[in-house]
Parts: structure tokens; sequence; C-alpha cells
């Protein structure tokens, strides 16, 4: 568990809260997890909803989509072409 912070963005929704933090590897990905909390106060690598990062290889700006207890990526979404892909 991590404890939400002063550097972290939080919206209040009908039974929680969506937590948005700033990538731990800022150097090749840049960009923002976004969690869900259901006390607004801690979140959990479990309850990961999506990634938002640049690639740095190739500065692609995509959308990496989780699903409840997988522990992989299910989907990704490349921001340039539009293309979804699993």
């Amino acid at each position: 568990m991590y404890n939400v912070d002063e550097h972290d963005f939080k919206v209040k929704i009908h039974d929680g809260w969506l937590i948005a933090t700033e990538s731990a590897d800022k150097e090749s990905f840049p960009g923002m997890g976004i969690f869900y909390s259901k006390d607004g106060e801690t979140f959990s690598w479990d309850d990961l909803i999506t990634i938002i990062e640049q690639d740095a290889e190739n500065d692609k700006i995509q959308t990496d989509l989780y699903k409840k207890d997988y522990e992989n990526c299910c989907y990704v979404f490349d921001y340039e072409n539009g293309e979804l892909r699993e």
C-alpha cells in the first residue's frame, strides 16, 4: 500500500476515489498511473486502472489498461495512430 501525498491528484467518485500519481521512472517513461482507492488515503498496485506514459525510445504516448485482479496489462492504446491492441 502507498499513501496518497500532496503531489497526487484525487477525484471523488461514487464508491471511492480515483488517484493519479506521477510515474516512478520519469526518465524512460514519464507519465502517470491512475488507481482506484476506497478511502482516498491509500492505494495499491492491485487497484491500478491505467498508466499513461511516453516511451522515451520512440516518443510515443500510450495508455496501458489493466483489469481488476489481473497482473498484466490487458490493452494498450496508442495515442498517435489510435490503435488498440491486446
